[in-house]
């Protein structure tokens, strides 16, 4: 059995979390984040916050997986809001 000093211990650590990936922000948690709604252009101006329903076409439109999205809307979806967020 080998045992270790603290010292070698807290350096195998400190290099084994130089191995540790990073998960990457999902594009909606990243368009609530930093995205905001102008006062010029928007009903309501300030932090946007993103519906449940608009957090899908969020991550669909932002990933690389979908080629070509086709989107059905009613009115008031916030749809050119959702394409101002993901093209910034």
């Amino acid at each position: 059995m080998i045992t270790l000093s603290l010292t070698a211990k807290k350096e195998i650590a400190k290099s084994l979390n130089k191995l540790r990936i990073k998960v990457p922000m999902l594009p909606w948690r990243f368009v609530d984040k930093h995205f905001y709604l102008p006062p010029e252009s928007s009903g309501i101006s300030g932090r946007w916050t993103s519906y449940p329903y608009q957090r899908g076409i969020i991550n669909l439109c932002a990933g690389t997986a979908a080629y070509k999205v086709v989107f059905f809307k009613p009115r008031r979806a916030g749809f050119t809001k959702i394409i101002s967020a993901i093209t910034v």
